[in-house]
Protein backbone atom coordinates (compact mmCIF):
# COMPACT_ATOMS: atom_id res chain seq x y z
CA UNK A 1 0.00 0.00 0.00
CA UNK A 2 1.58 3.38 -1.18
CA UNK A 3 2.23 5.04 2.56
CA UNK A 4 2.37 8.98 2.61
CA UNK A 5 5.65 10.67 0.51
CA UNK A 6 7.14 11.59 -2.51
CA UNK A 7 7.20 9.13 -5.15
CA UNK A 8 9.25 9.44 -8.81
CA UNK A 9 9.75 7.25 -11.53
CA UNK A 10 13.02 5.20 -10.81
CA UNK A 11 14.79 3.56 -14.41
CA UNK A 12 17.43 2.11 -15.80
CA UNK A 13 18.16 1.21 -19.33
CA UNK A 14 20.45 -2.11 -20.07
CA UNK A 15 23.10 -1.60 -22.72
CA UNK A 16 22.58 1.79 -25.44
CA UNK A 17 20.76 4.60 -24.03
CA UNK A 18 18.17 6.48 -26.11
CA UNK A 19 19.61 9.23 -28.01
CA UNK A 20 18.66 12.19 -30.35
CA UNK A 21 20.27 9.66 -33.11
CA UNK A 22 19.55 6.40 -31.85
CA UNK A 23 15.37 5.67 -31.50
CA UNK A 24 14.08 3.03 -33.67
CA UNK A 25 14.02 -0.65 -31.82
CA UNK A 26 16.05 -1.96 -34.33
CA UNK A 27 19.43 -0.53 -32.29
CA UNK A 28 18.45 -3.14 -29.52
CA UNK A 29 18.88 -6.85 -29.18
CA UNK A 30 16.00 -8.49 -28.55
CA UNK A 31 14.46 -8.57 -24.52
CA UNK A 32 14.09 -6.30 -21.64
CA UNK A 33 16.05 -2.87 -22.33
CA UNK A 34 14.64 -0.66 -19.26
CA UNK A 35 13.26 -1.24 -16.44
CA UNK A 36 10.90 1.37 -14.78
CA UNK A 37 9.34 1.40 -11.03
CA UNK A 38 7.14 3.64 -9.07
CA UNK A 39 6.52 2.40 -5.62
CA UNK A 40 5.74 -1.43 -5.73
CA UNK A 41 4.57 -0.74 -8.99
CA UNK A 42 6.60 -1.87 -12.03
CA UNK A 43 6.78 -2.47 -16.03
CA UNK A 44 9.52 -3.53 -18.75
CA UNK A 45 10.21 -2.41 -22.24
CA UNK A 46 11.06 -5.11 -24.30
CA UNK A 47 12.03 -5.17 -28.07
CA UNK A 48 10.15 -7.77 -29.64
CA UNK A 49 10.15 -9.11 -33.37
CA UNK A 50 12.64 -10.12 -35.40
CA UNK A 51 14.60 -7.37 -37.55
CA UNK A 52 15.01 -8.95 -41.41
CA UNK A 53 16.73 -5.88 -43.54
CA UNK A 54 17.72 -6.85 -47.05
CA UNK A 55 19.80 -4.07 -48.52
CA UNK A 56 19.54 -3.89 -52.05
CA UNK A 57 23.28 -2.14 -52.82
CA UNK A 58 25.23 -4.15 -50.99
CA UNK A 59 22.94 -7.09 -51.21
CA UNK A 60 23.19 -8.11 -47.75
CA UNK A 61 20.93 -8.56 -45.37
CA UNK A 62 20.91 -7.84 -41.67
CA UNK A 63 19.06 -9.64 -38.64
CA UNK A 64 20.92 -6.91 -35.92
CA UNK A 65 21.81 -3.02 -35.47
CA UNK A 66 25.64 -4.90 -35.22
CA UNK A 67 26.20 -5.84 -38.81
CA UNK A 68 25.17 -2.66 -40.74
CA UNK A 69 27.82 -1.28 -42.34
CA UNK A 70 29.74 2.54 -41.25
CA UNK A 71 27.29 4.68 -43.09
CA UNK A 72 23.81 2.93 -41.59
CA UNK A 73 24.76 4.53 -38.04
CA UNK A 74 21.96 6.75 -37.09
CA UNK A 75 17.54 6.27 -37.46
CA UNK A 76 18.69 9.48 -40.05
CA UNK A 77 20.94 7.22 -42.24
CA UNK A 78 18.25 4.03 -41.95
CA UNK A 79 15.31 6.30 -42.64
CA UNK A 80 17.61 8.38 -45.65
CA UNK A 81 18.33 4.13 -46.81
CA UNK A 82 14.71 3.15 -46.39
CA UNK A 83 13.26 6.20 -48.09
CA UNK A 84 15.28 5.61 -51.41
CA UNK A 85 14.42 1.68 -51.44
CA UNK A 86 18.21 1.09 -50.45
CA UNK A 87 16.53 -0.70 -47.71
CA UNK A 88 13.84 -3.21 -47.86
CA UNK A 89 12.55 -3.93 -44.41
CA UNK A 90 10.86 -7.36 -44.68
CA UNK A 91 10.56 -7.67 -40.54
CA UNK A 92 10.64 -5.54 -38.01
CA UNK A 93 11.69 -5.54 -34.15
CA UNK A 94 9.32 -2.99 -31.95
CA UNK A 95 9.18 -1.37 -28.26
CA UNK A 96 6.35 -3.19 -26.27
CA UNK A 97 5.63 -3.21 -22.04
CA UNK A 98 5.40 -5.90 -20.29
CA UNK A 99 4.15 -6.04 -16.24
CA UNK A 100 5.05 -8.82 -14.12
CA UNK A 101 5.47 -10.59 -17.41
CA UNK A 102 2.08 -10.15 -18.52
CA UNK A 103 2.20 -8.42 -22.42
CA UNK A 104 0.60 -5.57 -22.20
CA UNK A 105 0.27 -5.25 -25.76
CA UNK A 106 1.44 -1.30 -26.04
CA UNK A 107 3.66 -1.13 -28.89
CA UNK A 108 5.82 1.96 -29.64
CA UNK A 109 8.84 2.39 -32.25
CA UNK A 110 10.78 4.58 -31.05
CA UNK A 111 12.39 4.44 -27.45
CA UNK A 112 11.06 7.99 -26.58
CA UNK A 113 7.77 6.92 -27.12
CA UNK A 114 7.97 3.87 -25.25
CA UNK A 115 9.31 5.14 -22.01
CA UNK A 116 6.62 7.66 -22.21
CA UNK A 117 3.80 4.70 -22.37
CA UNK A 118 5.86 3.32 -19.69
CA UNK A 119 5.88 6.38 -17.51
CA UNK A 120 2.18 6.67 -18.26
CA UNK A 121 1.04 3.03 -17.22
CA UNK A 122 3.51 3.56 -13.98
CA UNK A 123 1.09 6.28 -12.79
CA UNK A 124 -1.98 5.55 -13.47
CA UNK A 125 -1.63 1.88 -11.77
CA UNK A 126 0.03 3.91 -9.04
CA UNK A 127 -2.42 6.03 -8.60
CA UNK A 128 -5.64 3.58 -8.70
CA UNK A 129 -3.48 1.76 -5.87
CA UNK A 130 -3.87 4.84 -4.15
CA UNK A 131 -7.67 5.25 -4.82
CA UNK A 132 -8.47 1.87 -3.96
CA UNK A 133 -5.76 1.11 -1.07
CA UNK A 134 -6.06 4.76 0.28
CA UNK A 135 -9.36 5.98 -0.86
CA UNK A 136 -6.98 9.14 -2.16
CA UNK A 137 -5.81 10.40 -5.07
CA UNK A 138 -2.37 11.30 -4.68
CA UNK A 139 -1.13 14.60 -6.60
CA UNK A 140 0.65 13.86 -10.20
CA UNK A 141 3.67 16.42 -10.87
CA UNK A 142 5.13 15.32 -14.29
CA UNK A 143 6.82 11.85 -13.38
CA UNK A 144 6.55 12.55 -9.58
CA UNK A 145 3.48 11.26 -7.42
CA UNK A 146 2.81 12.88 -4.22
CA UNK A 147 0.50 10.55 -1.74
CA UNK A 148 -0.55 12.88 1.39
CA UNK A 149 -0.95 11.48 4.94
CA UNK A 150 -4.69 12.50 5.76
CA UNK A 151 -4.58 11.12 9.47
CA UNK A 152 -2.15 13.39 10.65
CA UNK A 153 -4.82 16.12 10.36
Amino acid sequence: MPTAGDYEVKFVWYGRIPDGEHQESVWWDIGSVCHLKLGDVSVDIDVDGDTYIKDNLTHSFYSSSSEFPQDLSTDKELSKATNSQRLDWVNNSWFDLYANGEHLDDVQHEADEAFESACNYLIGEFVNLCMIENNQEPQVEGKRVVVFNFEDE
